[in-house]
């Protein structure tokens, strides 16, 4: 061997350790970096002597590499099930202490079983209906998170498909670079890699099966044996993208995954795992499994309780006033009312009813029964157990409506309801008008003016005035007691204690709440206030959300049921330092009504908080035409009426 050759095969030989060397560093440099693989550099002999790089591969385990993307895929599906499901479980409640719904349920059942017990008591009536009422806003509220819950899979499978979309473009591209370097025997591992760290991101999100190609170019597979990159990617997407889904919506119509070249394609049955799989898997099968059992819940209470209300009472229930008579079989009777005759079977169901405008002839029930037998929708005939006899005439407070039965005629009034507590919040430990609700006005409290036109409230209940236990408001209930006015006294600083004090001292179910800087509040909002809680039967009725009326003509119905659970889940000062700040803050959780005025009137002020408000406060008293109360608000302002509207 000529010196020439010895060296050039020294040369090679150092010149192989060098790359050798190269890779090894950048092993142990990446050791820990995520995706990295092994490269190992494998020699061959020249055949002019020395030896040459043949080539740089990675070491790895085909078959741990494709057990590693089958359990990525189940730990991704896991990952988005616990997801959902937890915080579906976390709406729920602890199920040690029976959850939410069924708490409600069971209080519901507690306080029908009092009712039973004693029937004709306030207390229970009352207690029952507002038990009925939190448990239908529990289910409610859980339908709705459900509902949100598929809303937010169905958003998440979009972004899954983008994902997946990505990937096998950057894959597509990365295979024509390997394949390129291959060919000209380059190392490709570094590309190999970045290539492995994409197709993990497909394998979370949907179970594929990756196939060896020529030039280390991979192809990539689902189960069912359908291509998505093979020579190129075939891209995915989501027919009839929607961004709101409701508990009406049915699947698998609602969307399906296809290929963007081929919308008759649907592949949502092929995503059988992964985190795609799984979220399609919520949204068309588990939650609305959920939403039909808690369907047939609510069914089942519903008929459950109208079963029995519907053996007394007609149902649905009339819109108006109605009255109720039952008949001996041989009383024979005529109606000049338009009078409509309802049929129940033996459990408690409606079966159909007769409309009358007049009867003309003296009939009695049998008869009624065998015109009303002649109707297609009803059967039975004069067997049917129990017919009613309903005057659909509307009926306001006092007046009267009058039956002929033979000879005997029944007169039915129709009762005044029930009233709602009115409550004011009284301070004398203003900082910028001290004692402001005592400050004299034309030799009168100011507190005497609001007193005064709260009296005048057509719907209005005893008043009580909710002051602190502070020796600064001892005035206040030192007036109070002179005037026979009913005072409360609690914490200074917790308002919201004070009046939970002065609903739980009067037993009230409802509250009107003002407050005592208004001297002149109109009256008649706050008998608009009680008429829209009577009808509509919602947490909170107030104009102050938004505002339209002016400070200090601000009115607040609130239910007492809803206020004690106010009460307890409040914990910030500065809603304990307000009465209603709470339900403002959360009015998702709360069912709030606001009234607004015919204008915008926000701008002006009536409230007193300082000297120049009780200046302007006794120059408006001075330039009224009669007593404050009796003149509507929109005539103090100058307006044409003061009849707000809801």
């Amino acid at each position: 061997m000529s010196l020439t050759n010895a060296l050039n095969n020294a040369i090679s030989g150092l010149r192989a350790t060098q790359v050798g060397v190269q890779w090894t560093s950048q092993n142990v440099g990446n050791a820990d970096t995520p995706g990295y693989t092994r490269k190992v550099v494998n020699l061959e002999n020249n055949p002019t002597g020395g030896v040459n790089v043949a080539s740089v591969t990675r070491q790895v385990n085909e078959s741990l590499q494709r057990e590693a993307l089958r359990e990525r895929n189940t730990l991704a599906g896991l990952d988005a099930s616990n997801e959902y499901l937890s915080r579906l479980a976390e709406f729920l409640g602890n199920p040690n202490d029976g959850g939410r719904l069924t708490r409600n349920i069971g209080e519901l059942a507690d306080a029908f079983e009092e009712l039973a017990l004693a029937p004709r008591t306030l207390e229970n009536l009352t207690l029952a209906r507002d038990r009925g009422r939190d448990a239908a806003y529990e289910l409610r509220a859980l339908s709705d998170e459900i509902q949100d819950l598929r809303t937010q899979a169905t958003q998440q499978v979009a972004v899954s498909i983008s994902t997946i979309n990505e990937a096998l473009i950057e894959i597509d591209q990365l295979n024509a670079q390997i394949g390129r370097r291959n060919a000209i025997n380059q190392p490709s591992g570094d590309l190999q890699d970045q290539r492995d760290r994409a197709i993990e991101r497909i394998a979370k999100e949907i179970p594929i099966e990756v196939r060896q190609k020529q030039l280390g170019q991979v192809g990539i597979f689902l189960k069912s044996g359908q291509s998505i990159l093979d020579g190129g990617p075939r891209l995915l997407q989501e027919q009839d993208e929607i961004s709101q889904v409701t508990a009406v919506m049915e699947f698998p119509s609602l969307t399906s995954v296809s290929f963007a070249n081929d919308p008759t394609s649907d592949l949502t049955t092929s995503l059988t795992s992964g985190r795609l799989g799984e979220l399609v898997n919520l949204r068309d099968k588990i939650l609305p499994t959920f939403q039909t059992q808690l369907d047939s819940l609510a069914v089942e209470l519903r008929d459950a309780v109208n079963l029995v209300h519907n053996r007394g009472t007609p149902s649905p229930p009339p819109d108006t006033v109605t009255a109720r008579h039952e008949f001996d079989t041989n009383t024979r009777f005529s109606f000049t009312d338009s009078t409509r005759f309802i049929v129940f079977d033996s459990n408690g169901d409606q079966v159909g009813f007769g409309d009358y405008s007049t009867l003309g002839v003296a009939r009695n029930i049998s008869d009624i029964a065998t015109d009303l037998s002649a109707l297609s929708d009803i059967s039975g005939g004069a067997n049917l157990p129990q017919i009613d006899l309903i005057d659909t005439v509307a009926l306001t407070t006092g007046q009267t409506a009058t039956f002929t039965l033979g000879a005997t005629t029944v007169t039915y009034t129709a009762a005044a309801r029930e009233t709602a507590e009115q409550a004011r919040d009284g301070l004398m430990s203003s900082t910028r008008l001290p004692g402001k609700v005592l400050c004299p006005v034309a030799g009168r409290p100011l507190l005497s003016y609001l007193i005064e036109s709260l009296e005048h409230c057509r719907n209005g209940g005893p008043i009580i005035v909710a002051s602190s236990s502070d020796a600064s408001d001892d005035p206040i209930a030192d007036y109070c007691k002179d005037q026979d006015v009913r005072c409360v006294r609690g914490p200074l600083d917790d308002v919201m204690g004070r009046f939970l004090m002065a609903v739980e001292e009067t037993r009230a179910d409802q509250f009107v709440r003002v407050c005592g800087d208004s001297p002149l509040l109109d009256h008649r909002l706050i008998d608009r206030a009680i008429e829209l809680y009577w009808n509509r039967r919602p947490d909170l009725v107030t104009n102050l959300f938004p505002r339209s009326f002016p400070a200090g003509q601000s009115v607040e119905v609130v239910s007492a049921t809803c206020f004690r659970r106010a009460v307890i889940a409040t914990t910030k000062p500065e809603h304990r330092e307000h009465v209603t700040g709470f339900f403002y803050a959360q009015s998702n959780r709360f069912d709030i009504v606001n009234f607004t005025a015919d204008e915008d009137w926000s701008a002006h002020k009536m409230a007193v908080d300082e000297p120049a408000d009780l200046d302007r406060f006794a120059d408006r008293l001075n330039n009224l035409p009669g007593p404050h109360w009796a003149i509507p608000l929109a005539s103090q302002l100058g307006g044409p009426s003061s009849a707000p509207t809801a």
